[in-house]
């Protein structure tokens, strides 16, 4: 678990903890990870990381969430405006603010990834996929929905990192509407 107080001093900490642990696991291993190293990476006592953060996969949790719960802002901006939802947004910005699911891909629990968006973008699968049938999903479509979604990204997005980031948000948005227009087509020839 993590607990970052709502103050400026814990979230520089956090930061420089979360930045450390980025940074380290680009170099290493994250299961050879220990406390002593975060804390001098980040230039913190021991005494802050456990403050702040219980034991250093929190802190690739923490990272996690934050990118998702940003995506859900955008989500509530843009309905707000008025605007239908843009699924296209949320892999925007999880493209250009990837780091924190880097680290996660790198330590091998991409299921922190699912279990984060699948806590806080349910209401947004609900209304996005709900729209589209015209009813409100039941708790079982709204997994399988929200799972199958959640799988494309993340797959695509572990190739991004594998590949070594060589292609643009764009390009990647525009590989995924390709590839979805070729399984749309090819699902439907063989009806």
């Amino acid at each position: 678990m993590y607990h970052i107080p709502s103050d400026k001093r814990a979230e520089r900490s956090a930061a420089a903890i979360e930045a450390a642990v980025q940074e380290l696991i680009a170099k290493r291993d994250f299961a050879s990870l220990g406390i002593t190293d975060i804390c001098a990476a980040a230039h913190v006592s021991r005494a802050t990381f456990y403050r702040l953060f219980d034991m250093p996969i929190d802190v690739l949790r923490y990272g996690a969430e934050r990118v998702v719960d940003a995506v859900v802002e955008i989500q509530h901006e843009e309905q707000a405006a008025g605007r239908p939802l843009n699924p296209l947004l949320n892999v925007q910005y999880v493209f250009t603010h990837y780091k924190p699911f880097e680290a996660v891909v790198r330590a091998g629990r991409v299921d922190i990834i699912f279990s984060a968006a699948r806590e806080r973008m349910a209401p947004f699968f609900q209304t996005f996929v709900g729209n589209f049938y015209g009813r409100e999903l039941s708790p079982a479509e709204l997994n399988l929905y929200t799972r199958i979604i959640q799988g494309i990204l993340t797959s695509t997005l572990i190739a991004w990192i594998e590949n070594g980031h060589r292609e643009s948000p764009q390009q990647i948005i525009s590989r995924i509407r390709d590839f979805s227009s070729i399984i749309y087509r090819a699902l439907h020839t063989h009806e």
